[in-house]
Order: C-alpha cells, then structure tokens, then sequence
C-alpha cells in the first residue's frame, strides 16, 4: 500500500474540511492532522437521541427552587433538545470551532459546558452567563450542575468530581477509584493549584475523594494535546505500517462524514474495497 499517498489524500481531506467550517487549525503533518481532527470531534457532540439524566444535585436545586423559572425552561429544552437527537452544536463551547485551543474540562474530566440560550447568532448561540455541565456515555448525557459562566480555575473544581462520585458517574468520564493507593506525598488542595497545572500541560492523575483515592486515565502532552488522542496516533501508525507491508492491499480513497464526525479510510484488498 502507498503510505505516502495515504497519508497525503487523508491530510487534503481533513484540510480541506477545517477550511469549509471555519476550523481554526495549525497543523502541517499527518500527525497533526489526525491530532486536531481527534481534538474536533471530542469537542463536538454528534445529533442523536439520547436519554438524559439529572444528578441529584441538580435535581435538587430544582426541587428547592434555587434555580428560577426561566432557567428552568431553559434546562429542559435542552433536555428535550438532546432527547429529539436536535443540534446542541451552536451551544456549545466556541472551542468547537478551533482546534488549537485546550479545553481543559473536557480533556481531563470529559465533560462539556453549554450555554443556556435559545438565541442563535449566525452558526453559533448567543453566548450566556448561565451553563448546562454534562458527559456523555454510550447513548446517555448525565447533566451534572447548572451553573454561572466559568472562568479560569472554576473550570477545575474538585467539586465536579465529588458530584461525580456522589451519583457514582466517576466512570464514565475515565476516573477509577484505586483501592491499592493508601495514601500520596502531595496532594492539591485547591482549585487554583490544579489549574495551574493544567495550564502548565502537567498531569494530576490522583484524585483524594472521600476517604479514597481515584485515577485519572485522561491527561495532557508536553505540547498540550491530549495523551489519550497521542496514544490513538501512535496505534494508528503501527496499524499503518503493518497493512503497507501485506501484499494485494492498495489504498483506495478517504472520506469525512461531517454529521456523524467520522473520517474513514477506503483500500483494495483482492480487487474488493473494504473501508478501514
């Protein structure tokens, strides 16, 4: 199989649909490409139905009222948005737009934020003071909290992390509680600390919750990327190198599904294409 030729159509296509969507990138090699391309499609949410859940916390400012009426409203149109399998793209977060950017939360604790609104501004919604916090696992959105537009070190609240554990959603967003740890030499003590450390592309991977200590599998590069979309490189590369050394295997074509975010990869195996 031609690498080479591979590798440049695959990088052409992801160029090309950066460009058409008005993407933010900086990429220039294979590696890159595929980097911001996996850094795009974990920041996007693809539209389908999908069952969504409230955690008690947020089912409990509910019940109280702590949370007024408009919100209220707010918070289960996007329920029903989610439900419906509707578009909640243009309320997301504007780093959907930009692959060069971190999104902290989402890389090292898997959730999303958008923003609660129903005006829309060109592609993308007004942006609002209030947020939905949420993950997605399988065919599921856990809302976690409601709350006021995040800025620097709220975004890396500890307090995110006993509601997940308090609804035992830990899991779903690759945090694993650790018996075997007893204890840890330094442990963060506050929120401003652990964002400072996010911020430096430095790794906190054990988390004390409770009385017990959890593993944080998600993480940062050096270069700011993630180490989990790293790894995926590293194993497409192997996948790669292994297939080019087969015989009667040529490459075909690639294509990107913008809906659904799927880049997949065509070859010829026996004069029979079969997609990768």
């Amino acid at each position: 199989m031609n690498v080479i030729n591979m590798k440049r159509d695959v990088t052409l296509k992801i160029r090309e649909y950066f460009i058409q969507n008005n993407i933010k990138f900086n990429a220039n090699t294979f590696e890159d490409y595929i980097c911001e391309w996996m850094d795009i499609c974990d920041k996007r949410v693809i539209a389908k139905k999908r069952k969504v859940i409230f955690s008690k916390e947020l089912q409990r400012k509910i019940d109280n009222n702590e949370i007024n009426d408009e919100t209220k409203q707010l918070i289960n149109v996007f329920k029903l948005k989610f439900e419906n399998g509707d578009n909640i793209m243009p309320y997301l977060s504007t780093n959907i737009k930009n692959a060069t950017t971190i999104d902290y939360l989402l890389t090292m604790w898997r959730i999303h934020h958008l923003h609660l609104t129903n005006k829309l501004k060109d592609d993308m919604s007004e942006r609002s003071d209030k947020y939905i916090l949420f993950t997605i696992h399988d065919d599921n959105v856990y809302f976690l909290d409601q709350t006021k537009h995040l800025a620097k070190s709220e975004f890396a609240s500890r307090y995110l992390l006993e509601l997940l554990d308090n609804n035992n959603w830990l899991h779903f967003v690759s945090i694993f509680k650790s018996p075997q740890i007893l204890s840890v030499e330094y442990e963060i003590t506050s929120d401003d600390e652990l964002y400072r450390i996010w911020k430096s592309n430095l790794n906190h991977s054990v988390y004390k919750i409770g009385d017990s200590f959890y593993t944080n599998i998600n993480g940062l590069t050096f270069a700011g990327t993630s180490l989990q979309n790293q790894l995926c490189i590293c194993d497409l590369n192997k996948a790669i190198f292994r297939v080019s050394q087969l015989e009667q295997i040529s490459y075909s074509r690639s294509e990107i599904d913008g809906e659904k975010m799927r880049l997949s990869i065509y070859y010829f195996y026996k004069n029979e294409e079969h997609e990768w």
